[in-house]
């Protein structure tokens, strides 16, 4: 039980609870143990359906992707709306996001994370997000992936509106002192320094002989 998620497992959880504590049927509920199975068993393969299709969103043909998504409808699977919904918003795009990921002039990382957002549950989808702007701060790789963002904004801008806040994020970056690529550089530059300053020390140790 512990391992259900709240968001998606409610009714499982209620149906465990109530038969784990031997609970009566609350009065003018509807729907028997039976009903609660089903509908449960419903649930479960909607999940399922929706995680083959996240899996191979970029790879499915349109029209199976599209019969799919249709199987997901809102009013049969209120729980899935949000995610569903993003899938299809973004199935229009799909060839322009596998370009992406096939033209070197675009930022490979940035590609992928922008295709996961695209496919994962909003909260999956925000932390992804955050994990690529880290790995940026990381890296120092801002002006690659800034360079993927005014390329985006002037070959399809339709896909900035996909995920605008997050682009706009990136846009707006710069690389801070402190990534790990600036502070090779500056590790570098005090080796450097510090080996002239030896090699000068020397020269006047024996020149003074």
């Amino acid at each position: 039980m512990f391992a259900m998620n709240p968001m998606w497992d409610s009714q499982r959880i209620m149906l465990h609870r109530r038969k784990t504590l031997r609970l009566p049927k609350v009065a003018g509920a509807v729907g028997s143990p039976d009903d609660d199975d089903r509908e449960q068993r419903r649930r479960d393969e909607g999940r399922e359906q929706l995680r083959e299709m996240q899996a191979r969103y970029f790879q499915m043909p349109k029209e199976e992707l599209d019969a799919g998504l249709k199987l997901l409808a809102a009013d049969r699977h209120p729980e899935l709306a949000a995610t569903v919904s993003r899938l299809n918003v973004a199935s229009n795009h799909r060839d322009s996001i596998n370009a992406m990921l096939d033209d070197s002039r675009f930022d490979r990382d940035l590609a992928i994370a922008f295709g996961r957002s695209l496919t994962l549950t909003p909260a999956d989808a925000g932390f992804a997000k955050e994990q690529y702007l880290q790995s940026l701060t990381r890296s120092g790789g801002y002006s690659s992936a800034i360079r993927s963002v005014r390329r985006i904004e002037e070959i399809d801008p339709a896909l900035i509106g996909l995920e605008r806040d997050w682009f706009i994020a990136i846009r707006n970056r710069r690389t801070p002192w402190f990534s790990d690529a600036n502070m090779s550089l500056l590790l570098g530059a005090g080796a450097l320094i510090a080996g002239m300053i030896v090699r000068f020390a020397m020269y006047a140790f024996e020149s003074g002989r």
